[in-house]
């Protein structure tokens, strides 16, 4: 992935391997049908964020259960899996459950459930902000 920060303000990858997919799928199964799909279209990326907190770092779907894990997810918020920071200490979760949608951000240090607080209402919500301008 290649910035040129003059013209645009935000990258993708290239779209995630289907083997990178069905892993991921298999390791965090009731995640939202539409994370996996943004990950076939492209697999993370990084810029800035047109809603709070104005960045975002997406990783790619072979790092989300690495960086998952290493930041104890399961320990502090099992029902949220990792997906992709701010930059600057606080990171991007999704829902395990099912239940819900919405990608959510919550502090890396401090991590509880108290502090878990909604983003966008859905990826497609989230992908519309990519390179906006936050207030």
């Amino acid at each position: 992935m290649r910035i040129d920060w003059e013209n645009q303000r935000y990258a993708l990858h290239e779209p995630a391997s289907r083997d990178a997919v069905n892993s991921l799928r298999a390791y965090a199964p009731n995640v939202s049908a539409e994370y996996f799909e943004f990950l076939e279209r492209s697999n993370g990326g990084e810029g800035f964020l047109g809603i709070s907190p104005g960045y975002f770092m997406l990783w790619r779907a072979e790092e989300v259960a690495t960086f998952s894990a290493e930041y104890e997810i399961s320990e502090y918020l099992p029902e949220y899996i990792a997906v992709g920071s701010s930059g600057g200490g606080d990171l991007f979760v999704l829902p395990i459950s099912g239940r819900s949608e919405g990608i959510f951000m919550v502090p890396a240090i401090g991590m509880e459930l108290e502090y878990v607080r909604l983003v966008a209402k859905n990826i497609s919500t989230f992908e519309e902000a990519f390179g906006g301008e936050w207030q």
